[in-house]
């Protein structure tokens, strides 16, 4: 079976952003989400061994579109990057790592952790989001950017939870996202409030193929302008049919 992870990486200098990664990581590992069969989990620096390899040749398409990736991460002292994803975010930065596009097969979200106590705020984050956009990844999210000085929580709950659905959504094959979609279609219900269904004169017009009255030209003869076409009040008149016929 072809593997197609979804990857968990974290940039951690106090352990908050590993802490995180890996209960992320914890909370999908018997339960991954389709189109993913695995969940890799490591420090950022350890992309070349446990990401590159994979991120190199595209996923089977009708399988998998991408490959997923979280990368959660702080920033330390004031605007530096963690020791343990300071190789990942110098490969990012390069110009000739970007000439070659290798995230072009991923769908990413980041999440930035920091302190706005200090002048750079979230600047590793701010950083990673940016160069694996620039280095050809899709970004599915907004960059998370958590504050320790008004508590992380007030973002990271809401981030991480959302961020395995996005990229589910991102990473699924196109014949699974037309099916969902025409899923939601099927499954949205009609518009049955009083005054808001058509007039049985609008769902006529429609199946003959007549344009609906707002567009046509006034006027008190439906065939008066020329190229007008009548409404079905004049055709059932030409037919000898009126409405307003009494039995006398």
């Amino acid at each position: 079976m072809t593997d197609i992870p979804l990857f968990i990486l974290y940039g951690s200098a106090t352990g908050n952003a590993e802490s995180i990664a890996k209960d992320l990581a914890a909370k999908y590992e018997n339960n991954v989400p389709s189109p993913f069969n695995k969940v890799v989990i490591c420090p950022a620096n350890d992309f070349k061994k446990r990401c590159l390899p994979v991120w190199e040749h595209a996923p089977p398409q009708h399988i998998a579109k991408k490959y997923g990736l979280v990368f959660v991460t702080s920033t330390t002292g004031n605007g530096d990057c963690p020791e343990n994803a300071s190789r990942f975010i110098r490969y990012l930065k390069r110009t000739t790592t970007a000439e070659s596009l290798p995230l072009k097969h991923v769908a990413y979200g980041v999440l930035g952790l920091g302190d706005s106590n200090y002048d750079i705020f979230c600047a590793n984050g701010i950083v990673a989001d940016k160069k694996l956009q620039d280095n050809g990844g899709e970004r599915v999210v907004e960059l998370g950017k958590a504050d320790e000085a008004t508590g992380l929580e007030e973002v990271v709950e809401a981030w991480v939870e959302n961020i395995v659905p996005l990229l589910e959504k991102a990473c699924a094959p196109s014949n699974i996202r037309i099916e969902e979609e025409e899923k939601k279609i099927d499954d949205t219900p009609m518009n049955v409030a009083v005054g808001s269904r058509p007039s049985v004169q609008s769902i006529l017009n429609q199946r003959m193929g007549l344009v609906p009255r707002s567009t046509q030209p006034t006027s008190t003869d439906p065939g008066a302008m020329a190229g007008s076409r009548p409404n079905v009040q004049a055709l059932l008149s030409r037919r000898n049919v009126s409405s307003n016929t009494t039995t006398n």
